[in-house]
């Protein structure tokens, strides 16, 4: 990743409701998905399958269906709620019918260490539009601000150059590789592994109690 000038924060809003964030810009809204929104998720996952296939570990056959999802909004709400993950679902703003991607903060660690591990996808069909870079820069700036983290960790596959250049506009350099230690397609993969610093940027957020 050799590194370029870094892309302009964008300007966002955050809200919360039922203590868990939403945040907005102009054109997209994240937010943790609801619990009637299973469905959403396992039409996402269905419609890019085969997009996705490259980057991601291999998938048994029930992950692309309604039931394997049925619960995950719950279980995602529950752990945002304990602040040990964020899974923010992507939508376009206006229109909500389907997500068109997500980015998520796992491995939240607070106390001392204050980091988290980074990752996203976004549709197929809107690939190469920005959102990805617009949206994790987003969360990033929630994982700066309300989280107070003072590092995110991210990896990738080395063929994965969309994911690089996203990575990179957002300011993370590579720190290293993990040796075989991802199956993709039946075979073990070299990871890539990117850190970035806390930026300090400040956020505008909006307090709501209730939906």
């Amino acid at each position: 990743m050799s590194f370029q000038q870094q892309a302009d924060p964008v300007e966002y809003h955050l809200r919360w409701v039922e203590s868990l964030p939403e945040l907005a810009s102009g054109r997209v809204l994240l937010r943790i998905a609801r619990d009637d929104e299973f469905g959403k998720i396992a039409d996402y996952v269905r419609r890019n399958r085969e997009h996705l296939r490259p980057w991601e570990p291999t998938r048994r056959a029930e992950y692309f269906t309604d039931d394997y999802w049925r619960g995950a909004p719950a279980r995602e709400r529950q752990a945002a709620i304990q602040g040990k993950a964020y899974r923010f679902r992507i939508f376009l703003i206006g229109d909500e019918t389907s997500i068109v991607g997500t980015v998520s903060l796992r491995d939240v660690v607070l106390g001392a260490r204050r980091t988290a591990t980074l990752g996203y996808s976004i549709d197929h069909a809107f690939c190469g539009r920005g959102l990805a870079t617009e949206a994790a820069g987003i969360v990033l700036r929630f994982a700066d601000d309300e989280l107070k983290l003072k590092s995110v960790e991210a990896t990738y596959v080395p063929w994965n150059a969309a994911s690089a250049r996203v990575l990179e506009k957002l300011g993370f350099k590579v720190r290293g590789v993990s040796r075989g230690s991802l199956r993709v397609n039946g075979s073990w993969h070299d990871q890539v592994i990117a850190l970035r610093r806390a930026s300090g940027f400040s956020v505008r957020s909006e307090q709501t109690t209730n939906s």
